[in-house]
């Protein structure tokens, strides 16, 4: 009788060896996966954290008299322990009574210079340290200012935006 195939005892040590394998595989992933997931909720509780000790007044807004292109002037004071890296800017116009937070294209823009190295363009990003407190003015360009209504500001903490119940409105008057 001839035998024909892998014997019993190399079979069994093939199939051991490849479960071997395979779990070394998935365990590597396994980890990698759930090192990365507690990285990012990390950093989601740490920013949400820092979000709830934030304490900040916007002190005025305001835009000159018969303005047309001239900037909407924000001061803020920050009365908190933790620094603030920005705020998310939302503009109030009084001729079709919207909210706008983003630009023509739906993206956040950003840019420095004049007040305090502080300014951006409408319905942005605004990044501006303001350190614990320490008070800072900033411009928001707007083609729109005479209709200008309101502001509302939303805090952020490095790159990421706190909660909306975080935000301060402000009536904006003339100068």
């Amino acid at each position: 009788m001839s035998k024909k195939g892998l014997s019993e005892l190399i079979t069994t040590v093939l199939i051991i060896g490849f479960t071997i394998v395979l779990a070394a595989v998935v365990m590597t992933w396994g980890g990698n996966f759930v090192r990365n997931l507690t990285e990012q909720q990390a950093e989601t509780t740490t920013t949400a954290t820092n979000c709830l000790q934030m304490k900040f007044d916007i002190v005025s807004v305001t835009i000159p008299i018969g303005a047309t292109t001239t900037p909407v002037t924000f001061k803020v004071t920050n009365n908190g322990d933790k620094t603030i890296d920005g705020f998310i800017s939302l503009v109030q116009h009084s001729a079709d009574e919207t909210s706008e937070g983003l630009d023509s294209d739906g993206k956040s823009t950003t840019k420095s210079g004049t007040t305090d190295d502080c300014a951006v363009e409408p319905y942005a990003t605004i990044t501006c340290v303001i350190n614990p407190t320490t008070a800072k003015a900033i411009d928001i360009e707007t083609a729109t200012s005479p209709n200008v209504d309101s502001l509302k500001l939303i805090p952020m903490v490095g790159t990421n935006g706190c909660s909306v119940d975080l935000a301060k409105l402000a009536d904006i008057t003339t100068a």
